[in-house]
This record gives C-alpha cells, structure tokens and sequence, in this order.
C-alpha cells in the first residue's frame, strides 16, 4: 500500500510541474493592475503590459520600458526596465493559475526602497499621477 501511494504522489507532483511553468508563458499579451508597497512607506498602482516579443511597460508612464521573461519555469517571471526612462528596476514575481495574477518582490537597482506588489489581469482605475523619476512617488 505504500508503494503504491508514493507511486500516485509522485505522479501527481510531476504532472502539476508543466502546469506551473505554464503560467508564466500566459501572462504574454496582458495587462495587470499590480498594487506596489515601498519600504519607504508609499504604496500606488500601475497597469503592467507583457507583451508576447517579451517587451514590458506600464500604462501610465509610457517612458517606462523593459522586458520579461520566465525564469526557469515553475511560474516564475523576471522583469527589468528603467521606471520614466530613468531608475532601473528588478523584480520577480510567481505567475497565478492561467496567469491571470501575479505576486512578487522588487527594488530600484542602486535605489534606496524595495517592494512587494500583488495584482490580477485587467488595466487599473484612471488615477492621476505627477511626473516622477521615481517609482515609489
């Protein structure tokens, strides 16, 4: 009885291993509205644009782009792009079921804040925002 519970375990586990890879693949072609949290104490929104040729932008600051691409399956998305043109960032994220949200960790590269984010597919409510360099304003 043993073996063959470890056997089914074992099968499932493995079966589950495509799916997750998988939903990185699927966030390609979606918007995200992803709620950031700053450790300097700030939090905002931006809808996130992954494209399907791997190129990445948010909607309201058309000067911020970059890339993404999964990181070695398991759901995993790696971002980088330079906020309006100017602070780089880094992050990664674990893609939700069908790809449909995302939740992650990130920080302005050489910058003084990191973050966490969390968001589902869809653009984010028309909230009016001033010209920044920084991400975290």
């Amino acid at each position: 009885m043993k073996t063959i519970l470890r056997s089914t375990v074992a099968l499932l586990c493995v079966a589950a291993l495509p799916a997750l890879a998988e939903n990185c693949a699927k966030i390609s072609g979606r918007a995200m509205c992803l709620t950031f949290h700053y450790s300097t104490g700030f939090s905002n929104q931006y809808t996130a644009f992954f494209r399907a040729d791997g190129s990445f932008h948010l909607l309201e600051n058309l000067d911020t782009s970059g890339t993404w691409s999964c990181a070695g399956g398991r759901g995993l998305v790696d971002v980088e792009y330079l906020f309006a043109g100017f602070e780089q960032q880094s992050w990664y994220a674990k893609a939700g079921v069908q790809g449909k949200s995302l939740k992650g960790y990130g920080r302005a590269v050489g910058g003084d804040y990191m973050y966490d984010f969390s968001g589902a597919e869809g653009e984010c409510a028309a909230v009016p925002k001033q010209a920044t360099t920084r991400q975290d304003q």
